[in-house]
């Protein structure tokens, strides 16, 4: 029965915190995946040595949470480029809510080892700057299936469900 279960689809992502999840869990894959995949290319036939090192463990443990907000922008920037063409000219509607949403995934995890105090702030002040500057402005329209803003759409029926709190609750 286990087999099966592996070529369902994941359940679709409905509430907020389930979004917060999957940025958290896709960011975390992409910067472990790009460390450890870059590593064992450099490293060649010597990787499984190399990765039994503790010297080597503890510099991949400080590059994975110096990275980590570079792959909180990376996702969120392709979960706003989905989301864009329900917010029609205001680019905004989505994107404040969902800089909220991530740099909230961020304050999930304290300063990690090996970091100072103001390096974490900083990269935290750098995410929130890094995904206002680069939200999505490539035209995703072009690439859509209906008229930007609509009703139909099931992305738009999860940016209602999901940043329509937000929304009114940044307007009062």
């Amino acid at each position: 029965m286990r087999l099966w279960e592996m070529f369902r689809r994941r359940p679709p992502i409905r509430q907020q915190g389930e979004l917060a999840d999957f940025i958290d869990a896709q960011a975390a894959f992409l910067v472990q995946k790009g460390i450890y995949e870059y590593s064992r290319a450099r490293a060649g036939h010597y990787s499984k040595v190399l990765f039994a090192e503790p010297e080597f463990q503890h510099a991949v443990e400080q590059a994975r949470w110096r990275a980590y907000p570079l792959g909180l922008a990376m996702a969120a920037e392709i979960i706003e480029g989905m989301l864009r063409p329900c917010a029609g000219e205001d680019r905004r509607a989505v994107l404040d809510p969902l800089i909220s949403l991530v740099l909230s995934v961020f304050d999930r995890y304290p300063v990690p080892g090996g970091l100072a105090k103001d390096e974490w702030l900083q990269a935290r002040r750098d995410l929130s700057r890094r995904i206002g500057y680069r939200g999505c402005c490539c035209g995703v329209q072009r690439f859509s299936r209906h008229k930007s803003p609509c009703t139909n759409s099931s992305a738009c029926g999860i940016r209602r469900r999901i940043f329509g709190g937000f929304a009114r609750a940044v307007r009062a």
